[in-house]
């Protein structure tokens, strides 16, 4: 379950290089998974900083859970992990 209690405002991710390397790989599909991704990929500033409305972490909490750790489910397991370091629970 996601701690809605600190979801307020964008979050803000910093990435490691490798992190951002796995995001921006190219995303082929057309479905809303993917389109959340390619979403997520235009977000990222500077080459290491991934900003999220709460709605889109929402979005990829749901995804996580239900996508796994497989393949683009990987992706999003990498933006899960950037946030719980900044402090975002899910349970």
């Amino acid at each position: 379950m996601l701690d809605y209690g600190k979801l307020y405002g964008p979050q803000v991710l910093r990435l490691t290089a490798k992190e951002v390397i796995i995001l921006k790989r190219p995303v082929e599909g057309t479905g809303e998974f993917d389109l959340l991704l390619r979403d997520s990929q235009q977000r990222i500033y500077n080459h290491k900083i991934l900003c999220l409305t709460s709605d889109k972490v929402e979005r990829i909490y749901k995804y996580a859970l239900k996508h796994g750790e497989d393949g683009l489910g990987g992706r999003l397991k990498i933006i899960m992990d950037g946030l719980r370091r900044e402090g975002l629970t899910f349970s």
